[in-house]
């Protein structure tokens, strides 16, 4: 059985059944995601559907610059059950600024309807490939960057998220919460807006966000490595299916911030047989040989 759990921090489980922490207990601190339930055996990871994400926040207003600038507004931290949440409450902490916004979680509308309709300042929400010149911020929220002309990221700030990692150890233990890099000119590529929705020379993100498919430890070695196999022989078909993210896509389908041991042994022998990079050990392979500055180059000649 293949199934998608909507998080990436099955590790977390495990280190909070170490520290004697019941599932219900664990949410309330930030280390359990689907309200207090496990799964057992714990699940490997296959590929991912979003891979390399990142929990960033989005504004509508110029002022809002950087996680400093919530003070006194109406910040969507996410909703319950997302990991857009526990990242948002642990960064709002570690900047030390918790307490002094309007801290709304849930709500009937999405978060993008809600900022456009200026129901709230900020939105926790999250991005695909980070790190990549063509980073991706979800369908709703490029169309909002279109329609308004002037949709921003907003920097978590380098200096908080490395507070958060200092206050979080569990977390960094388990693979979770670095910090990534984004350029100006990012996110407003994938966008195709003529504007910078990234205004800094750089801005931070904390990886973090990744839905993945996912499969019983239990489930055939062999089975597994022929799905693999078969993704990795076909993986242009993504070029029909979902043009606007397939070259990305296909560097990046097994980018996960959780590490290669957390992979199916299965699928493991199919990514390393087809060179396809995975786990954290493959985005860092990844970080080190990708040529950022002649694929923007390559990127802006072919436009």
């Amino acid at each position: 059985m293949i199934f998608r759990l909507n998080e990436d921090h099955v590790p977390l489980w495990d280190t909070a059944e170490d520290l004697g922490i019941t599932p219900q207990q664990a949410v309330a601190q930030n280390m359990n995601f689907t309200g207090g339930l496990t799964v057992d055996p714990r699940p490997q990871n296959i590929w991912m559907s979003y891979p390399a994400a990142c929990m960033n926040w989005y504004t509508l207003d110029p002022e809002i610059r950087s996680i400093h600038d919530f003070v006194g507004k109406r910040v969507l931290m996410g909703q319950p059950g997302n990991t857009v949440l526990p990242v948002a409450i642990l960064l709002t902490e570690a900047a030390g600024i918790r307490g002094q916004f309007e801290e709304i979680i849930g709500g009937a509308k999405p978060g993008t309807e809600m900022l456009q309709d200026r129901d709230v300042d900020v939105t926790g929400s999250g991005i695909i490939f980070a790190g990549h010149p063509l980073g991706s911020a979800t369908a709703a929220v490029n169309q909002v960057a279109t329609l308004t002309g002037s949709l921003f990221n907003v920097d978590s700030d380098l200096a908080v998220i490395r507070q958060a990692q200092e206050d979080n150890p569990a977390w960094v233990e388990n693979g979770l919460l670095p910090a990534v890099k984004l350029h100006r000119g990012d996110l407003s590529r994938a966008a195709n807006v003529d504007y910078d929705m990234v205004r800094a020379e750089e801005e931070w993100c904390t990886g973090s966000i990744t839905v993945n498919f996912m499969t019983s430890p239990a489930s055939s070695e062999a089975a597994i490595y022929h799905i693999g196999r078969s993704i990795a022989e076909h993986i242009d078909l993504a070029d029909d299916y979902y043009p606007f993210i397939s070259q990305t896509w296909k560097e990046r389908l097994a980018h996960t911030w959780n590490p290669q041991s957390s992979f199916h042994p299965g699928i493991r022998r199919a990514w390393d047989e087809a060179g396809i990079t995975y786990g954290i050990e493959g985005i860092r392979d990844w970080e080190d040989n990708f040529d950022r500055e002649a694929f923007v180059r390559e990127w802006e000649a072919s436009r």
